[in-house]
């Protein structure tokens, strides 16, 4: 409440040349962050029977992920 801070969708506005994007906390009102020992190339949200447009808290999500470590053996996969 009170910020002027807003999220940006490339879609419906792409950067212009020389323009950068800040960080600001309240532009959110949730924010997940997981912490990983190897990169992820990529990571699929899993679909449930809860709907999809989730408005109210607690919200909920499954999102699966697999890393790509150094060595084989230490690879991940992250639910």
């Amino acid at each position: 409440p009170g910020s002027s801070a807003e999220r940006w969708d490339p879609r419906s506005r792409p950067l212009q040349e020389g323009e950068t994007l800040d960080y600001d906390s309240s532009a959110y009102i949730l924010n997940h962050s997981m912490r990983v020992e190897w990169p992820c190339l990529s990571f699929d949200i899993l679909r449930d029977g809860w709907g999809n447009e989730r408005v109210r808290f607690p919200l909920t999500a499954a999102i699966v992920t697999g890393t790509q470590a150094a060595k084989r053996d230490r690879n991940q996969v992250m639910v």
